[in-house]
């Protein structure tokens, strides 16, 4: 999917069998040098190379976190298991015993899966043939006259860190160079695009010259925090699993049952996915406190206040959009209440949306914290930029806009 996308995009190129050997920043420009001896000149790098960083190891950026917490093989197989489980759907299953524990992921939820296997101390990769893994699959599937095909196998370790610094210079960190999670919980990738699009427009701002460059340090101080939180909650995850893991392989079904049932995965996770909050960054605080929640990582409270998520709602417009999140996109977008009608001529430079005459939402000024004459100032990013609470709220979106991304403060 993502290779179809950047065929279909002008501004993109996509090239195989090139390897950046080094990058080199200064004021004007960073210059990358390519395997082959071409030198490419570009105003900003990503360095989106994965979890081993080259490019964050070769200027120096250290890291943060527990680092090596296991060592496993994954082994990509077909086997048609799905036909068994029709009545016990998931996308991860743990199989524990006395003897053993494996974790076997639905890959397509028929006769696609792949299977962690988790590496003792004294162990290596190397000591595991496929059919030594197709035996260890046998066993742990409790289906052992299913046909197998092994059809890879790869090592891999978990190594939970976050860089210190996401910035330096005209080079971003992005993805797992930036921040590596444990796979507890599966929280990596969705960090790794809520990341990336905190920092999209941030940079197109700035290439396109509307923005400093100061912008772009608020893409650290927004997700950093964030990366460290969802490492300590997946790191809490990885504790669980491996403690029921443990009592298992001891015979203590009592008790790994017991902590299967009050496992905090077995929570909704709506906190961390979508309630985390910025302490600092690209917008206008309003000077109310944070929500407060009892489980962050679980409990999810909707809130329209400043470097929070713009929270969804069910609407009904004439263009047949079914949540308010449709109405963002590329740029700034003001949402009014019903009686907002006069924040139109205060919103130069985003679109506006009035409740009640652009879209219908019952529950929008509620959810929002705004009276029917307010308004809320919505980043491309779909977080909230600005809070007019009453509606008489000093400074309109538009300067909230001049001040986040003209003059780079906020």
């Amino acid at each position: 999917m993502l290779a179809d996308a950047l065929e279909a995009e002008p501004l993109a190129s996509l090239e195989f069998g090139i390897e950046v050997c080094s990058v080199a920043l200064d004021d004007g420009a960073a210059r990358v040098s390519l395997s082959g001896g071409e030198v490419l000149e570009t105003g900003w790098v990503l360095a989106a190379d994965g979890a081993g960083s080259r490019v964050r190891k070769e200027i120096g950026i250290g890291t943060d976190g527990p680092g090596d917490l296991g060592h496993f093989v994954n082994t990509l197989f077909r086997a048609d298991f799905g036909r068994h489980l029709q009545e016990r759907k998931s996308i991860l299953y743990q199989a524990l015993g006395t003897e053993f524990f494996e974790f076997f992921v639905a890959v397509n939820g028929s006769d696609l899966w792949l299977m962690h296997h988790f590496l003792e101390p004294g162990e290596s990769a190397s000591d595991f043939t496929p059919e030594r893994m197709e035996s260890l699959i046998r066993t742990a599937s409790g289906l052992a006259d299913e046909p197998i095909e092994v059809l890879g196998m790869s090592p891999w370790v978990m190594s939970p860190k976050v860089a210190r610094s996401w910035r330096q210079g005209r080079l971003l960190l992005v993805g797992d160079s930036a921040a590596r999670l444990s796979p507890a919980g599966g929280l990596g990738l969705n960090n790794g695009l809520q990341s990336v699009h905190n920092l999209a427009w941030k940079l197109a701002a700035v290439i396109r010259e509307s923005a400093p460059d100061s912008l772009l340090d608020t893409y650290e101080s927004e997700r950093r925090p964030c990366a460290l939180q969802l490492m300590q909650n997946t790191n809490r995850n990885s504790d669980e699993v491996f403690a029921i893991v443990a009592a298992a392989m001891r015979g203590d079904w009592d008790a790994a049952r017991d902590m299967i049932a009050h496992s905090r995965r077995a929570g909704s996770g709506l906190g961390q996915d979508l309630g985390l909050a910025y302490s600092a960054g690209a917008f206008v605080p309003d000077g109310t406190d944070p929500v407060s929640v009892g489980d962050p990582a679980n409990d999810y409270v909707p809130s329209g206040r400043p470097g929070g998520r713009a929270p969804h709602l069910s609407i009904q417009d004439a263009d047949g959009r079914t949540s308010l999140l449709d109405l963002f996109g590329a740029g700034f977008v003001v949402l009014a209440g019903r009686s907002g009608g006069g924040w139109k001529a205060a919103s130069a430079g985003a679109s506006f949306f009035q409740n009640g005459e652009d879209f219908d939402a019952p529950d929008f000024e509620g959810v929002y914290g705004i009276a029917p004459a307010g308004a809320v100032l919505v980043r491309p990013d779909g977080y909230v930029a600005a809070r007019y609470a009453d509606g008489s709220a000093p400074g309109t979106p538009a300067s909230a806009i001049v001040r986040l991304i003209g003059s780079g403060e906020a």
